[in-house]
């Protein structure tokens, strides 16, 4: 094997680690969030998404949560609403990007991740 195999393969390797420890800190992550707001896991994922990404569309949040795009984001409006009321004591707030999906800004997640000690 030469070097430039070599390289791709530990290079794909490291992805693939990469990639379970991702996993693992979001399974982290989601517990965490269920445990402190005592929300529903549907609505943990949710939240984690929104931490983890900047912004965040319907179809992006059913590949997400779903591992594909399910056509069905009512249920996605749903919890965002239910999880709004949770976090609205803690001056935490979703914003709705009209036409597109949603998003926390930054001083928001601060917060957030303060809230969960993360």
């Amino acid at each position: 094997m030469d070097l430039t195999q070599e390289n791709k393969m530990l290079r794909e390797k490291l992805d693939n680690a990469q990639r379970i420890i991702r996993g693992l800190q979001t399974v982290d992550i989601v517990a965490r969030i269920i445990a402190v707001l005592r929300v529903t896991l549907q609505q943990a994922r949710v939240i984690a998404v929104l931490l983890r990404r900047e912004q965040v569309s319907k179809i992006g949040m059913s590949i997400e949560i779903y591992g594909r795009d399910t056509g069905e984001y009512r249920i996605f409006d749903v919890n965002i609403c239910r999880i709004r009321k949770i976090i609205k004591p803690h001056r935490i707030h979703i914003i709705t990007i009209y036409g597109y999906g949603w998003k926390i800004i930054p001083s928001d997640k601060d917060k957030l991740n303060e809230l969960l000690n993360v």
